[in-house]
């Protein structure tokens, strides 16, 4: 019996006895949306948040300031809390982090208040304040004793991203006992609203000499056809650049010609003196002030419309509007910086793109 208890009591002990682990680091921050836009809105639109995103929104519109739904080229707010609920914290930090068409605003003394230092980068701060084009800003907080806390606030600029994107804002708070740090994101991923800028354009036509196609006599009436992004250089709320990966459909409408109007045939082209198809991509023969080689232009059967009048669909794809991705508004080389008459692409309102039809 004596040497049963033994064992009882020993086997006690070792329960009682766990082997010690390092603690988890208990320390927090919490990142949340203080507003997502500014006056003035869009009626209609919804301005509370369903809680799915992206959030129902107009393209390029916003009903309210806290529907998490962030128009181009608008502000939004961010504020961060931090609490040390362990130890005495040395060298404590908040790491904020934006996605790269987003940036932070740097002239806000009482924002990053309680900041020893307040970091920017990938740029410096711009003197008088300013945007700069930095997405990540570092808060350094000092050494902290234990139970400390506190909150920073920002505000950010959203430059130009394509409708229904949807973003985070991610915070990390570190020290030196905890160089890893612990992280958190918004709640609800805030959503891009962006309609695009561009204008479709059927520009002055080219008219034949009375020709005989064998059969009847005829006109061959040719129209350079092309589009245009007009975003660069606007900086109007909601605004942006056409999304290159969607493609473009249009139909061209022969309302401005008599309803015995057709579409010409290859022949008839060539006859003319016109180069390249008779509905399709810009043809660099035909030596006009029109982007080539930016994108596919591929033409559906025709339609006859009301009134006779001949409709013809046409999809476009292939063409690269932009592609820096840093909301600059100079042309970047992405659509061709010159035309086929060999004069320069627009800066302000660059030829995407372009195609031809002939009657």
């Amino acid at each position: 019996m004596k040497r049963l208890s033994s064992l009882i009591v020993f086997a006690m002990l070792m329960v009682m006895m766990p082997t010690s682990v390092e603690a988890q680091s208990q320390n927090e921050v919490i990142t949340t949306v203080l507003y997502d836009g500014t006056a003035g809105f869009t009626a209609g639109d919804p301005t509370d948040p369903t809680g799915t995103a992206p959030e129902a929104h107009t393209p390029g519109g916003d009903g309210g300031a806290n529907n998490l739904v962030v128009r181009t080229h608008d502000q939004f707010a961010i504020r961060v809390d931090w609490n040390i609920n362990e130890d005495a914290a040395t060298n404590a930090a908040l790491t904020v982090v934006l996605p790269d068409y987003a940036e932070w605003t740097v002239n806000e003394t009482l924002g990053y208040s309680g900041c020893v230092t307040t970091t920017f980068s990938p740029n410096a701060a711009v003197a008088g304040g300013g945007v700069t084009g930095s997405q990540t800003v570092t808060c350094e907080l000092g050494d902290q004793p234990q139970g400390s806390n506190g909150a920073i606030r920002m505000t950010a600029f959203l430059n130009e991203e394509f409708d229904d994107t949807t973003f985070d804002v991610t915070s990390t708070f570190t020290t030196d006992d905890d160089p890893t740090g612990v992280v958190d994101g918004l709640d609800q991923e805030l959503t891009v609203s962006e309609a695009p800028l561009v204008d479709y354009r059927k520009n002055a036509s080219t008219t034949s000499e009375l020709l005989n196609n064998g059969t009847e006599d005829g006109y061959v009436v040719f129209f350079p056809l092309s589009f245009h992004d007009q975003s660069q250089g606007t900086t109007s709320k909601g605004r942006g650049p056409i999304d290159d990966s969607v493609p473009v459909e249009l139909f061209d409408h022969g309302w401005n010609l008599t309803p015995s109007a057709r579409l010409a045939t290859s022949a008839e082209m060539a006859s003319a003196g016109f180069a390249g198809p008779v509905c399709g991509d810009y043809d660099a023969a035909n030596a006009g002030p029109y982007v080539v080689g930016n994108g596919t232009w591929a033409c559906g059967a025709e339609i006859t419309g009301a009134g006779g009048y001949s409709v013809t669909p046409i999809t476009v794809t292939g063409f690269v509007s932009r592609n820096d991705g840093s909301g600059a508004f100079a042309l970047d080389g992405s659509a061709p910086a010159t035309l086929a008459d060999g004069s320069a692409n627009a800066a302000s309102s660059p030829q995407i793109s372009a195609g031809q039809i002939a009657f």
